[in-house]
């Protein structure tokens, strides 16, 4: 069994933190988006456009997220995890 070895419980150790990491920043999304559209996401000129400032928010969370989602593939490669 893999818990058994000193190798499989630090490999457990660093899952549960990487989890509790993940739960943590998961659960900040929501507050984040709450001042993100109190702050920067309600602004509108009377009768301008509205789009642009969709698609410059919407290029700006692709942009962001290819590091992270990087970083997630590099780490299941490390865990020798495969897609479901």
């Amino acid at each position: 069994m893999e818990g058994c070895t000193a190798i499989g419980r630090e490999r457990e150790a660093q899952r549960l933190r990487e989890g509790i990491v993940f739960l943590l920043l998961f659960a900040l999304t929501i507050p984040a988006a709450n001042w993100l559209i109190g702050h920067a996401g309600t602004y509108c000129v009377p009768d301008g456009p509205f789009l642009p400032g969709q698609i410059v928010g919407k290029a700006w969370m692709v942009v962001l997220s290819i590091p992270f989602v990087a970083w997630l593939r590099l780490r299941d490669h490390r865990l020798s995890l495969a897609p479901a």
